[in-house]
């Protein structure tokens, strides 16, 4: 799937098919392997009551060979070009050399993505040279989940783009999900921009009957989930509080530096009887979705609920 989006851009010139392979690297792709990396799944559950866990190995054993495979080959899939300008489609500190009209270009690119969204490129021809410079516009940050009309976002707002060359604002125009930029490039010039990373809340259209009334929280191109590890060991007790803030801290899951989110929510449980359900007012931690099950088997849930009916609550 990564290898045909990825095909799919060079034929079209459009990015939303980047934007899936984006979306498939950080979350289905990573999640499929551990934080260990020598433990894989072989789905993607989007919940879990806690049976759920990585295997060492598939009697169909497509998935680890797959995996190494794809890491591996990222790099092919950071830069494009077609002899005549360079395209940015993915935001990964590397450094490489292209070609562009019989003139060599080192390319570097520097970036905390995708925990900031600070970018920069650094642009630098053996000799002076002009030509465009296609730099992706992520579809999250103009609330387009993915292509289509199945998930949409809750009261977002298109990003404001602004794009810096030297530090000097850069004309530019958008083109199939892109940010051209063409100049007379030459050595040591930087291209600098930075994409808001708001938290959104993602819903689904009313087709999906299990995802009525609930939302999914994603920040950036990485999608969360609430686990039972950060919340008490139970993650299907949870409803959310409508217009509550949702923080973005910094966490760790075992050794993994991430950003995690922080909001308040109301939790149910049993009375001390068993004869009544007790609602608290708690602070509860969402993780990145590739991070979970690391920790041991427990529960999971990536579409939390809105409203008490959709909760189901273990004795």
């Amino acid at each position: 799937m990564v290898l045909w989006n990825e095909r799919m851009t060079s034929l079209t010139g459009n990015a939303k098919y980047m934007d899936v392979l984006e979306r498939s690297l950080y979350n289905a792709a990573l999640d499929g392997l551990s934080l260990s990396s020598d433990h894989f799944f072989y789905g993607n559950p989007l919940s879990s009551n806690g049976g759920d866990e990585r295997s060492e190995w598939f009697g169909t054993a497509c998935c680890p060979a797959n995996i190494s495979r794809l890491i591996s080959g990222i790099g092919e899939y950071i830069y494009g070009t077609d002899n005549k300008s360079i395209w940015v489609n993915l935001f990964i500190g590397s450094n490489t050399s292209i070609k562009i009209n019989n003139t060599n270009v080192d390319v570097k690119m520097q970036t905390n993505y995708p925990w900031d969204g600070k970018v920069s490129v650094n642009v630098s021809p053996e000799k002076p040279s002009e030509f465009p410079v296609y730099v992706r516009i992520p579809g999250w940050t103009q609330n387009d989940i993915v292509d289509g009309d199945l998930y949409f976002v809750k009261d977002g707002s298109k990003q404001n783009l602004k794009f810096f060359v030297n530090g000097k604002p850069a004309d530019f125009k958008q083109q199939n999900g892109y940010a051209i930029i063409t100049n007379t490039w030459k050595k040591g010039d930087v291209i600098s921009f930075e994409y808001a990373m708001p938290v959104l809340e993602v819903s689904s259209k009313n087709d999906v009957l299990y995802d009525n009334d609930r939302v999914a929280f994603q920040r950036g191109p990485i999608v969360y989930c609430i686990e039972g590890a950060d919340n008490n060991n139970q993650a299907w007790n949870i409803v959310l509080k409508g217009n509550e803030p949702v923080q973005a801290i910094n966490y760790k899951v075992l050794n993994e530096d991430v950003v995690a989110l922080q909001t308040k929510a109301t939790t149910i449980q049993p009375s001390a009887n068993g004869s009544s359900l007790q609602s608290t007012e708690k602070t509860i931690t969402a993780i990145p979705y590739y991070t979970w099950c690391n920790r041991g088997k427990n529960q999971m849930q990536v579409w939390l609920p809105t409203k008490v009916k959709e909760i189901k609550v273990n004795y």
